[in-house]
């Protein structure tokens, strides 16, 4: 019934986020076309085509800011991939977003009505390269609030008050599915729309955010230390500073990992309560 409820209040969250995703998408592009011809908006007919084009664009929203997610606009060595990524991906939408206004527009007698193979060519030739610019703005500007000081996932954790912290993962191996005891994870990272659990002897992915998986373990046994990575307090040797306000981790098997500023304080107050507790931290 606990996993029933859980499923439940995931389901309604995420499903909330990407409400919010579908409508900032539609507040952007809405900006963008009335920016673009304001005049127009006093014309009935062409009213009702930017609001339609706004709608048809807001559903690349939740598209453009998963690719944020998966693929962050951040200094380091993969920055060049990233940037490829997302420049491939805003073709490849804006070719998708001109193609499916163009097989609506006759369908719904609105815009550009003339037969698909004859208005696709056009459109494609006039709005291809703008479109494209338009969604990597729209990445740039998700990449800068992501960046913000203390910013976190936007999918809404379950009231950690109504779900008891887990023992154990459901986890396949050797095409079986098996329990690992969360006190034999070292680390969590995100990867994509998965997450790695690092153990001395092995990797698992499971299906499942950051976020979600935060608010079932113990915040006094696991600790954010960057938006993408949760690790194990009692497996932290050394906590180091790195510049720039972060700091590096190295744990007990000499894996070394980034601490963020926003969450360098909150390892510290962890590790801390953990040498209270008398556990070994070294």
């Amino acid at each position: 019934m606990l996993h029933l409820n859980l499923s439940l209040a995931m389901t309604r969250t995420i499903a909330i986020h990407r409400g919010r995703e579908f409508a900032l998408g539609f507040l952007y592009w809405l900006t963008f076309l009335v920016a673009l011809k304001p005049i127009d908006i006093l014309d009935g007919p062409e009213a009702l085509r930017i609001a339609t084009a706004s709608l048809l664009g807001a559903l690349s929203a939740p598209l453009v800011l998963a690719l944020i997610r998966r693929f962050p606009i951040e200094a380091g060595p993969r920055l060049s991939r990233h940037l490829a990524i997302h420049a491939a991906s805003a073709t490849a939408i804006a070719f998708g977003l001109i193609a499916v206004s163009c097989a609506l527009a006759p369908l719904f007698q609105i815009g550009d009505t003339r037969p698909f193979l004859a208005a696709l060519p056009s459109h494609l030739s006039a709005n291809w390269l703008l479109l494209a610019f338009c969604l990597l703005a729209f990445a740039g500007i998700a990449q800068a609030v992501r960046a913000l000081p203390g910013r976190e996932p936007a999918i809404a954790a379950v009231e950690p008050a109504t779900v008891p912290f887990v023992a154990s993962l459901s986890v396949k191996a050797t095409g079986r599915t098996v329990e690992l005891a969360v006190g034999d994870i070292d680390w969590i990272e995100t990867q994509g729309n998965y997450l790695a659990l690092r153990t001395a002897k092995s990797t698992h992915l499971i299906r499942e955010t950051a976020t979600a998986l935060e608010s079932r373990l113990d915040p006094s046994a696991f600790v954010r230390i960057h938006r993408r990575v949760l690790v194990a307090v009692d497996r932290v040797r050394e906590l180091a500073p790195a510049g720039n306000g972060d700091a590096t981790v190295t744990l007990r098997d000499g894996t070394r990992l980034k601490v963020s500023r926003n969450h360098r304080q909150r390892l510290r107050d962890a590790l801390a309560t953990c040498t209270a507790k008398g556990e070994s931290v070294t």
